[in-house]
């Protein structure tokens, strides 16, 4: 992930840009659609294989059908098995693979660090239909605003490649929404967090914007799952003409959640 785990580390929330789902301050819309989700994969059927068993032996099979029982003394016919005679119904769709689709919730109810911004990213990717995390060389120069000064290119988290050949350049940000303080005294205490406008993040913009103007198709967006950006990275984002996602309170209940049981 682009400046690795020190841009993902602990650091609000608030409302966004234009990617899918959310309201924001951009013009544009990420694709993906506002379902976000992929569909489940039907499971592999093998109708050749669907009523064989290893121990099935004919000539047993018409003893046991002329008696009508089974060797091990239970009934084949009747109520007791009542099952007999049904073949699984192959025509409805698979269930949902007990890892499923990703939430906004799962991304932040993680406490790890590490974890937490990697299920940020395979977020992005699911809702979008992103690829891998990409590398795109940017050379060093001198604008008077936006100067590129650090070398070894830029790595974008979530690239979301376009039929007319663009890119969407999203950047994943998972700071937690708050942060703890140690005081003089030895106390703690605990205070709504915010993604800074740090050195790093500053050349991550600078480099975005450096993209942008060697190719066109090019199109950074920032997403920040939890902590928002502070007045100055906000400030920055806008001047720079980078479009930016904040989310909003966590759903209580989603798609993806087990029916509730009545008591």
């Amino acid at each position: 992930m682009p400046g690795g785990a020190a841009d993902h580390a602990d650091a609000g929330s608030g409302s966004a840009s234009d990617l899918p789902g959310s309201r924001g301050s951009g013009h544009d819309t990420l694709p993906g659609g506002h379902s976000g989700h992929p569909e489940p994969a039907e499971r592999p059927h093998d109708p050749e294989n669907a009523g064989d068993s290893a121990d099935s032996n004919p000539a047993a099979e018409s003893a046991d059908d002329a008696t009508g029982s089974h060797s091990d003394g239970q009934h084949a016919h009747g109520d007791d098995n009542p099952y007999a005679g049904h073949e699984p119904d192959y025509s409805r769709p698979a269930l949902l693979p007990a890892d499923g689709p990703l939430t906004l919730r799962d991304v932040r109810n993680t406490r790890d660090v590490r974890t937490r911004w990697e299920l940020g990213e395979e977020f992005h990717r699911q809702m979008l239909g992103g690829g891998p995390e990409r590398h795109y060389p940017v050379p060093t120069n001198n604008d008077p605003r936006y100067p590129v000064t650090t070398t070894g290119g830029r790595k974008v988290d979530v690239p979301v490649d376009l039929p007319n050949g663009g890119t969407i350049a999203v950047e994943v940000k998972t700071y937690g929404p708050y942060r703890t303080l140690t005081l003089k005294d030895g106390s703690h205490q605990l205070i709504r967090n915010e993604v800074p406008l740090s050195k790093h993040i500053k050349e991550q913009i600078h480099k975005d914007v450096a993209l942008r103007r060697m190719n066109p198709g090019y199109d950074p967006r920032w997403s920040f799952t939890h902590a928002g950006p502070s007045d100055e990275l906000r400030a920055y984002l806008k001047k720079a003409k980078i479009i930016f996602l904040e989310y909003g309170p966590t759903p209580k209940k989603d798609q993806w959640d087990p029916p509730s049981k009545k008591k």
